[in-house]
């Protein structure tokens, strides 16, 4: 029965089929894209006659329009996420905000012979503001404080009846005044300024002076120009630099300008008043000096500048005296080598601003580099005639000098090289005898997978003076070094270093020979990320004339982060060799033997709020956070790129950031920078902060700073070296 019901209705479905066909055939037939509406009050409704392929387009079509939406991934890419929380934290204040609060005490007890004994005690107190706007720039208010207490005059500890070490600086920079031209301006106690065409090179200098008083930069893609005035000073204290005024005021005005593609010119006026550090008081020094150099592109490497200085002073009895300097210098690249060469003549009492220049000198210099990665070696020469009254009598001297540097690397692990100076002084009296030094120095360095890095090396040392307080040194060292753990040479943050060094010495100096055990330790450790302990070494007997330091010396330093934002520390330093610069000139810096022992103390408290316009230091694309940086400017005697306990470190030299922030060093050679973008950076130095001869080898150097981490770079100056 069912399959009869089944059968009826497939019959009834073919006869209802058929009749519709029959029905709509003729209308079909008499045009195949005619349109058949069937309407009525409620519905209207279209039938159109297609082919099989545009009925299978019609099917895709119809498909791909009604497929599902694709999968969307909604979490952020890590430069979407840094810009999202960058602009939340814009919405939280307008411009970017840091402060820094530090305070610091610091206790000394001094013994400079048998006889006198000095304590004495150190309160400071510093103090920063940044502020960073979008259209005014960046607003800087940098404040410093410090007061001493001793016991020269009674036994107990006394505050001194003076004024306390106080330093104050406002400084307002990156103010575009147009979208080419910025400004940077400064008011407080600061430093002059040379114009870009008359900046330091190897063995020419204006020198710079400390100064209260205001300043003022604008620089464009072409052109440099500065002009400020103030009164001299000096930056003296402990824990912090405080200012202390001198003698004179101080003017100046400089400019240079890009003539061309390759060459710039550039002059400048200082201009110093009541000036009182000479034989005459109440002097008025008129100082000038015009530059011009060329310098072609970097595959031809060519570089030349003439420099004219000339001075003019004028004493209280209105008498004036001329002098003039001229110096010449150049460089040129062939190949993987390197010249450098110059000429300088000077005529006596010859001044820039309050710095007395090489005076009544003339001489010639010149130097040949290779750089490559397997062998790199310099050398280089130097005559200098003196015909000017030294030390108060009158010997005219020549000075012969010789040095040289050479690192070879004889395959991934092995390499050995070394340095050498020499240096002559004829006297034309004989009155006078002739004075030779000799220092060199040879290492061989291996490096092991199992027991890191080890140098063995030997140090040669005739008639050398190496501290002014002392005889001229004659001996020999030999010592091995071994870093344990072999990252000590790199930039690395929170990564423990370990060095140790066993040594031997032989010193004959002042007619007496002693042969002495020496021994050091460098290293730094992180318990764990909020807590740090660092020390720097050295021990040599009491009696040795062969370093800049005695018995027992160095530093040995902790930090702790409280919370974040504030961080307690303390160090020790024991002994460390104290350099002092020439205030009126830029004569080579002058090193002593020290027996200090200090303790100090510090407490740090650190903050920012708000989006960063310009953040310190390059910002790296996709990172976030911050870190620091710190180190040490040191006097590189052995030129191996490694600061040692008893290489004494620069005060007063600036550092340069991604070269637009920069800190001066303390008195034992310490630079740090707060709040790092995290990634890359450069640092460079200042050179017109540098005592000649001292310099740089690089440029600069490339840091690496981690989220929250500590990053170290020490940087070395070498004698000779561009």
């Amino acid at each position: 029965m069912i399959t009869g019901l089944i059968n009826s209705y497939k019959a009834i479905s073919r006869l209802i089929s058929a009749l519709i066909i029959a029905v709509l055939q003729p209308v079909l037939a008499a045009e195949s894209v005619q349109k058949l509406e069937i309407q009525n009050t409620n519905v209207s409704v279209q039938f159109e006659s297609v082919d099989q392929v545009q009925a299978e387009q019609e099917k895709l079509k119809a498909l791909i329009e009604n497929a599902p939406p694709a999968y969307q991934d909604k979490v952020m890419s890590a430069p979407e996420l840094l810009e999202a929380i960058t602009t939340e934290a814009e919405e939280v204040a307008e411009g970017f905000q840091s402060y820094f609060v530090e305070t610091r005490a610091n206790y000394t007890d001094s013994k400079t012979n048998e006889s006198e004994s000095r304590k004495t005690g150190d309160l400071g107190l510093r103090f920063e503001y940044l502020y960073e706007t979008a259209n005014f720039g960046d607003v800087k208010i940098q404040a410093q404080t410090s007061q001493q207490a001793n016991n020269k005059q009674q036994a107990g500890l006394s505050f001194e009846q003076d004024d306390a070490d106080t330093s104050i600086t406002l400084l307002n920079s990156n103010l575009y005044l147009t979208p080419s031209l910025a400004a940077d301006s400064a008011l407080g106690d600061i430093s002059s300024e040379l114009t870009d065409a008359l900046r330091r090179s190897s063995r020419f200098s204006l020198g710079v002076d400390t100064v209260r008083g205001a300043r003022t930069r604008l620089r464009g893609e072409k052109f440099d120009l500065r002009l400020g005035s103030g009164e001299l000073g000096d930056l003296r204290g402990s824990p912090y630099s405080g200012y202390q005024q001198t003698d004179g005021r101080l003017s100046w005005i400089g400019a240079s300008h890009q003539l061309a593609e390759h060459f710039v010119i550039g002059a400048q006026v200082n201009q110093l008043d009541q000036f009182k550090k000479s034989e005459l008081a109440n002097q008025k020094v008129n100082s000038v000096a015009l530059a011009l150099s060329y310098d072609a592109d970097d595959t031809n490497d060519k570089k030349l500048r003439a420099t004219l200085v000339q001075s003019q002073k004028k004493t209280s009895d209105q008498q004036d005296k001329t002098a003039q300097g001229a110096y010449l210098e150049g460089s040129f690249r062939v190949g993987r080598f390197s010249h450098d060469f110059g000429a300088y003549r000077v005529t006596p009492d010859l001044y820039f601003g309050e710095n007395l220049l090489n005076s009544d000198k003339q001489g010639s210099y010149w130097r040949l580099t290779r750089d490559g990665s397997q062998l790199n070696f310099s050398t280089g020469l130097s005559l200098e005639e003196n015909k000017f009254q030294e030390k108060d009598s009158d010997q005219h001297s020549k000075t012969l000098g010789l040095d040289g540097s050479l690192r070879y690397r004889i395959d991934r692990n092995h390499s050995y090289g070394g340095s050498l100076r020499l240096q002559q002084t004829r006297y034309d009296s004989a009155e006078e005898k002739d004075q030779r030094s000799l220092y060199a120095y040879a290492y061989y360095e291996l490096i092991n997978a199992d027991w890191g890095r080890s140098r063995f090396s030997a140090t040669v040392h005739r008639n050398e003076k190496i501290v002014s307080n002392d005889v001229a040194a004659t001996g020999d060292e030999f010592e091995w070094e071994q870093d344990w753990l072999n990252n000590s040479n790199k930039v690395l943050s929170t990564q423990p270093e370990l060095i140790t060094r066993l040594g031997l010495a032989h010193d004959r100096s002042a007619d007496e020979t002693r042969t002495y055990p020496t021994a050091g330790i460098t290293g730094r450790y992180w318990p764990n990320s909020d807590w740090s302990l660092s020390s720097s070494l050295r021990y040599s007997s009491s009696s040795g004339k062969l370093s800049s330091s005695q018995g027992l010396a160095g530093s040995l330093a902790s930090e702790y982060t409280l919370t974040p934002g504030l961080s307690v520390g303390a160090s020790l330093n024991l002994n460390q060799a104290k350099v002092e610069l020439d205030q009126n000139g830029v004569n080579e810096a002058q090193t002593s033997r020290s027996n200090d022992k200090s303790a100090q103390m510090y407490l740090r408290w650190e903050g920012s709020r708000g989006r960063e316009h310009s953040v310190i230091g390059k910002r790296t694309a996709g990172s976030a956070g911050t870190g620091s940086l710190i180190g040490f400017v040191f006097f590189d005697k052995n030129q191996d790129g490694e600061r040692q306990a008893d290489e004494t470190g620069v005060p007063e030299v600036e550092v340069y950031l991604d070269g637009g922030y920069s800190v001066r060093t303390d008195r034992n050679g310490y630079y740090e920078f707060m709040r790092v973008a995290t990634g890359e950076h450069t640092l460079n130095l200042n050179l017109d902060t540098v005592p000649l001869p001292w310099s740089v080898k690089e440029e600069g150097v490339s840091v690496e700073v981690s989220l929250r981490g500590q990053a170290t770079a020490n940087l070395a100056l070498t004698k000779g070296a561009d």
